[in-house]
């Protein structure tokens, strides 16, 4: 009775320090990475319920390019955006970001003991890895819950298939395959979920399974991966998606951010909101990697088993990789965003490695005179420390301005985070300083994309039509799928009564973005002076499919 009411406490109170930490956050606005799209612009999406269904045959972004296939991620933020009621009320949302991460947080001190380690380690290292600050952009910027979900489902599916070994019910096991297909779901990352579970199995609990058993989990995990491929398949088709892949050159050049990675597991210092493997700095994680080395010839030495320390490396790197070996098509070599938030997940193998430590080196000391003391009070300086780092860089997601203005700080050589930065000036209104990051961008990677788009904004309303078509050209050679481009070329073309060229335009656009019906309506009017029955054929088409025609 004793043991169960101080479980519950340690996580009630695991949820309150979390609660209260990132309380802030529920009233953050949107940073403009990504959230806009997912949140703002698809509102008219998630919003509905009836929806739901077509949650698994749409890419995460709504578009016809089609790179990341999580239904799961879109179908977290539909009751979102019911409660939330209109686009402008992230509350709802924040506050989600914030149960999950106290969710995957709560899962994470039940496999510790699950694991056999002590309540007070369990909530010890639960309460470093709440309290974390590399996962802070997990809580605190609203898309980063892809990766607090998918550890949600990766923990769910681990403990179901301990219970399935421990217990042989093949409801565990119909739990297990539930928690796999929902990871793969969740994100592309838990398709290796299968071979860190038979690693789990082999060198943490060292279970020898009867051929049986693997026979009929080999056929689970097969038909789960095999229904998301397929899934995954009739929605990511596009020629983008193939350019945007995992392969070496891509490890040849992204792993330096392994390395990155490793270091603000241990020591989250140097932190940034958009960190690219051009800026990543390596020597932390280098030390790190020659304090493991010495770690485990210690073990060596003292002939101690060496597996379940090795198992939590792996769960790292494991879990990390795909994210380091991806190239988006769109950006420059090196320039490969590695968000902070991907480490949300191996982070649980680091706190499963501490545990190990800990059992080897540490739980001794505790039992000498004030050996006890000494390791609260390192805890707690440890857990202040990462609370108040925690706090501090979770304002920077304050807002866009917040966001972007610490984005070009910490990333000085990201052409990314000088053309949103650029982006939010132009939004505001402050045309000067736009320019000055477009600039900034071009001359960091002169086909940086949307940037030609934006100065052809500036030319058009400045008057300089011959620029600013130079310019909405360029962008459409650079960026052929952008259709807001094209929109803005026809609107231009269409301006100056060059209605023929702006036909073949405004049809393009329309082809890119089938949901808006501008382009439809401009590729009508383009007939009204020269063909008024062709117009009047084309209007009446569109008013009969509920386009308000003004």
């Amino acid at each position: 009775m004793f043991a169960e009411k101080t479980t519950q406490l340690a996580l009630a109170t695991l949820a309150l320090i979390i609660f209260v930490l990132y309380a802030q956050t529920l009233f953050f606005d949107l940073t403009y990475l990504d959230d806009n799209q997912l949140v703002q612009e698809n509102f008219w999406f998630i919003s509905s319920a009836s929806n739901i269904p077509q949650v698994f045959s749409r890419d995460v972004f709504l578009e016809t390019t089609a790179t990341f296939y999580r239904p799961l991620l879109t179908l977290s933020f539909i009751p979102d955006a019911i409660i939330a009621g209109k686009p402008t009320n992230l509350v709802p949302f924040h506050l989600t970001n914030v149960a999950l991460h106290i969710t995957a947080s709560l899962l994470l001190f039940i496999l510790l003991r699950k694991l056999m380690h002590s309540t007070e380690l369990s909530f010890a290292l639960s309460a470093l890895f709440a309290t974390h600050p590399a996962l802070t952009q997990a809580v605190a910027w609203i898309p980063g819950r892809n990766d607090s979900l998918l550890a949600v489902w990766v923990i769910i599916s681990l403990l179901s298939w301990m219970q399935f070994l421990t217990h042989r019910r093949w409801r565990w096991l119909l739990v297990h395959f539930f928690g796999f297909l929902c990871s793969v779901l969740t994100k592309e990352t838990g398709v290796v979920l299968p071979i860190l579970l038979i690693l789990f199995t082999i060198m943490y609990q060292r279970k020898k399974l009867p051929f049986e058993i693997w026979w009929i989990a080999s056929m689970g995990w097969l038909i789960v991966g095999l229904s998301w491929f397929v899934m995954r398949s009739q929605v990511v088709t596009s020629a983008f998606a193939s350019e945007s892949s995992y392969s070496l050159l891509s490890l040849w050049n992204n792993w330096p951010a392994m390395i990155t990675y490793l270091g603000k597991a241990f020591f989250p210092t140097q932190q940034s909101v958009l960190t690219i493997t051009q800026n990543t700095p390596l020597a932390v994680g280098f030390i790190v990697l020659v304090v493991l080395f010495i770690y485990f010839a210690v073990l060596k030495y003292q002939k101690k088993s060496t597996r379940r320390s090795l198992f939590t490396l792996i769960w790292f790197f494991l879990f990390l990789s795909p994210a380091v070996f991806f190239h988006n098509a769109v950006v420059l070599w090196g320039q490969d965003l590695q968000l902070e938030h991907r480490l949300y997940l191996p982070l649980i193998g680091i706190m499963l490695l501490y545990a190990e430590l800990y059992k080897h080196f540490f739980s001794k000391f505790g039992e000498k005179k004030y050996g006890k003391k000494i390791q609260v009070v390192i805890f707690i300086t440890i857990f202040l420390v990462f609370t108040i780092k925690s706090f501090t860089h979770s304002k920077n997601f304050v807002n866009q301005f917040s966001f972007w203005n610490s984005a070009v700080k910490t990333s000085p050589y990201s052409p990314l985070a000088h053309r949103n930065l650029g982006a939010m000036y132009q939004l505001s209104g402050d045309v000067a300083s736009a320019k000055i990051e477009y600039y900034k961008t071009l001359a960091l990677n002169p086909n940086e994309i949307m940037v030609n788009n934006n100065l052809g904004i500036f030319a058009q309303e400045d008057g300089n039509f011959q620029q600013a078509e130079e310019l909405y050209r360029k962008e459409i050679k650079l960026n052929p799928n952008f259709s807001l481009t094209y929109l803005n070329l026809a609107q231009l073309l269409s301006d100056q009564n060059r209605m023929i060229e702006a036909r073949e335009i405004w049809l393009k656009g329309s082809q890119l973005n089938p949901d808006n019906p501008t382009p439809l309506i401009g590729y009508a009017n383009t007939f009204k002076e020269l063909d008024p029955m062709k117009y009047a054929e084309l209007i009446t088409q569109l008013q009969n499919a509920g386009v308000s025609i003004e």
